[in-house]
């Protein structure tokens, strides 16, 4: 599940951040790189690293387990709010299940999917 939800907020955060790229009407002058602009329309702020398009582009490395673990660490740290809002601990840890498997089939797959 917390895999679909990780996927769910980039796929939020993608969509926003057109927008601010467009830079039309409300998002004139934004940054797209800029978190408080995320924040302030309740989305998710995804860092690089953890980007959606990040880890496909390492979908097919040995690495991919420990790299999905990494970028929903990530997630976590910075989109850190006060209680009920909070996300840490949302993704179950250990988050992917991948990491020390020999085959880290189980995240490949959905990495390589969507």
């Amino acid at each position: 599940m917390g895999l679909i939800f990780f996927k769910y907020i980039s796929d939020t955060f993608d969509e926003h951040h057109v927008k601010l790229i467009e830079g039309k009407g409300d998002y004139s002058d934004a940054n797209p790189e800029d978190k408080d602009e995320y924040l302030a329309a309740n989305v998710f702020w995804v860092p690089v690293e953890a980007r959606w398009a990040e880890l496909q582009s390492r979908a097919k490395l040995p690495s991919i387990g420990k790299d999905v673990d990494d970028a929903m660490v990530a997630l976590e740290r910075d989109n850190r709010r006060p209680r009920p809002q909070q996300l840490p601990g949302i993704f179950d840890w250990p988050h992917s299940g991948c990491v020390g498997s020999r085959t880290p089939r189980r995240c490949v797959d959905p990495v390589k999917r969507f």
